[in-house]
């Protein structure tokens, strides 16, 4: 079975040979990379298009102009032939057997359409800093459905999935996260494995180091979205709404930065074991702005689910 590997890359030339040559080494060979350039402005684009000619696996595009993740995706997806989807970003790196492992369960589980992998978290340089296992109980991942974004986005889909959907729907930052819930709701399933197939890289300015008020925001509304179509079959989704749902003011953005760094403190506290600090800086953090206390309670309540499952 041919897969389809969609790469949408932005100035990432420090890191992009390393991710690519990671897929075009995977044990699982018959694939095709589906690379666009969403107009760099370093030389990102010059590296893709010389390993673009150095393997013929490597189907390269580029955008006009810069149009971001969504329509990128969406872009890559249409040119694929695959009967099966896989995603990466262009800064992170795959174990030699990811898409062996994810290809080789979907085969065997025919109720499963989408599956993940655990990863490990690195930092610029690529030193390893954590690891996360991600959860795979269809009871646990129902419990905490609404709670997190369960899969990382470097997962491999069936392509009926992407068909019946449409591909993304214009919601980033959370675009990973409304497929899986919109998914979750035409009745698909979703799982991961405990391998470990992906490096995920943690960099000034990149998507996984952002959690400001609009990406809290963003995740309220397609949780919201979520909550409608399981109620009338159907949600409110329109750009416009998103985009209103969104605004911001100045003082309660830099309010939410105040409140994420008093927040840090509490977690630096408590891993010294200062309970009173942790206690006290923990408040301070929810005082300073109402979402942190969305972000705390959901972070609480899945840690109890989990607890309990386990």
């Amino acid at each position: 079975m041919l897969i389809s590997i969609l790469m949408p890359v932005f100035n990432v030339e420090n890191y992009i040979e390393e991710a690519i040559k990671s897929l075009l080494e995977q044990s699982y060979s018959n694939i095709e990379i589906i690379l666009i350039d969403d107009c760099s402005t370093d030389q990102t684009y010059s590296i893709c298009k010389r390993l673009a000619l150095e393997d013929s696996r490597i189907q390269l595009l580029r955008n006009e102009c810069n149009v971001r993740i969504v329509d990128t995706l969406n872009r890559a997806f249409l040119a694929s032939k695959g009967l099966f989807i896989a995603r990466m970003d262009g800064d992170d790196v795959a174990h030699v057997d990811r898409i062996e492992h994810q290809y080789n369960y979907l085969r065997d589980h025919p109720d499963i359409s989408l599956v993940g992998v655990s990863t490990i978290s690195v930092d610029e340089a690529g030193n390893e800093f954590s690891r996360q296992i991600l959860i795979s109980d269809q009871s646990l991942i129902k419990k905490c459905l609404t709670l997190t974004s369960l899969v990382s986005h470097n997962w491999l889909c069936r392509r009926e999935v992407y068909d019946f959907l449409g591909g993304y729907r214009q919601l980033a930052p959370v675009e990973d996260y409304d497929f899986l819930l919109r998914m979750y709701s035409a009745g698909y399933r979703f799982t991961n494995l405990p391998f470990f197939g992906m490096k995920i890289r943690y960099r000034s300015g990149n998507t996984a180091t952002t959690a400001g008020v609009e990406q809290i925001k963003a995740f309220n509304y397609v949780t919201r979205l979520y909550k409608e179509r399981q109620k009338n079959g159907g949600d409110s989704y329109s750009q416009d709404a998103f985009r209103d749902f969104l605004k911001t003011s100045d003082w309660r953005r830099k309010l939410h930065l105040y409140s994420a760094e008093w927040l840090r403190r509490a977690f630096a506290a408590r891993s010294k074991g200062h309970w009173l600090k942790y206690i006290f800086f923990g408040v301070v953090s929810i005082a300073v702005s109402r979402y942190q206390l969305y972000v705390i309670f959901r972070r609480q309540l899945m840690h109890y689910y989990i607890n309990k499952y386990n």
